[in-house]
């Protein structure tokens, strides 16, 4: 027995095994048992045509990741589906999405849910076939979301956290033992502060008088030819 593509597979090499289950009835019984539970065993951890999963991004709790996969009947990836998800969220309203195929993997088809309210969640996906419009099946998944109960699951300070915020904004963890180091280190770096300033052009005094000379220069030119 082995792995094979998604379930097993397994040879009962035993020519004459059936001559077990004629011996008497009782023996028939248990043969057939044995067959049922190879069946069952073959296939148990087999996926089906269409599996559906949430996923809860870690570094930021209020963004789900859905994951759909799609299979045909001979369990190979089928991309070209229509894959449309209903979320209900904890107050009863429900969110129509459409799930991308993935760059990826074929079969996969991926959408992405901003839970903001504290709850119980649940998405239920349908999946058509794109050219022939014909329902392949339907799936659902739920989860809850409570950002308090992620933020004091562990009252220990988040080191692996802080030290990729650090890292990923330039920043530098100080561990406890060296905070006496901090006033001088905050002399030493140089923080870029950019700010936008905008003026209107007509509050600069250069353009007002520009704007003046060029006023009076029509007025003169008007009173020598006679005009004014």
């Amino acid at each position: 027995m082995q792995r094979f593509g998604e379930g097993r597979v397994g040879g009962v090499l035993i020519g004459d095994l059936w001559r077990w289950g004629m011996h008497d009835e009782e023996s028939h019984k248990d043969m057939d048992r044995l067959w049922r539970q190879l069946m069952r065993w073959l296939v148990v951890d087999v996926a089906d045509a269409i599996t559906f999963a949430a996923e809860t991004d870690t570094a930021d709790r209020e963004r789900v990741k859905l994951a759909v996969r799609v299979r045909d009947r001979a369990f190979k990836a089928n991309s070209d589906a229509i894959v449309k998800i209903e979320v209900t969220q904890p107050d009863g309203t429900k969110s129509q999405l459409f799930a991308e195929p993935s760059l990826k993997e074929a079969d996969l088809f991926e959408a992405e849910f901003f839970a903001s309210k504290s709850g119980n969640y649940r998405a239920a996906t349908s999946v058509e076939d794109a050219e022939k419009r014909t329902p392949l099946g339907t799936k659902a998944v739920g989860w809850t979301h409570d950002p308090l109960a992620v933020e004091f699951a562990k009252l220990e300070p988040n080191r692996d956290l802080m030290k990729r915020l650090a890292a990923e904004t330039g920043g530098q963890m100080i561990p406890l033992e060296d905070i006496e180091k901090l006033p001088g280190m905050l002399k030493n770096i140089r923080v870029p502060v950019e700010v936008t300033l905008a003026t209107p052009l007509w509050h600069t005094p250069w353009i007002f008088a520009a704007i003046l000379l060029l006023l009076l220069g029509e007025w003169a030119l008007r009173r020598k030819g006679g005009m004014a």
